[in-house]
């Protein structure tokens, strides 16, 4: 199974993230998910998601499309993960681009 490392999520290290194009976002999400009562755990966690969902792809989150969406499900279903991890990954996406972004 694929673990995140806790060290390359946006809350662990905000100024890395920021310059590397996916820190954008961040303050935005954290707050969206305070708002709607997230716990710190969760919070963590889908920050966690959106980082290694964006940087698979090297790009910034809102140039990416639903295309890279399913392939990015398809990449982390390849490698063994378990359905529990699958929705949190697909929960944390749909988050970001229905709320953070939306």
């Amino acid at each position: 199974m694929e673990m995140l490392d806790p060290h390359r999520c946006w809350i662990g290290h905000p100024i890395q993230d920021k310059e590397d194009g996916v820190g954008q976002f961040h303050d935005r999400m954290a707050e969206e998910m305070t708002i709607r009562g997230f716990s710190p755990r969760t919070q963590r966690a889908y920050l966690c998601c959106m980082n290694a969902f964006v940087r698979h792809f090297m790009r910034p989150p809102d140039a990416l499309t639903l295309e890279d969406v399913r392939d990015y499900q398809l990449h982390v279903i390849r490698r063994g993960i378990s359905s529990a991890y699958l929705n949190q990954i697909v929960s944390a996406i749909r988050f970001f681009y229905g709320k953070t972004l939306g």
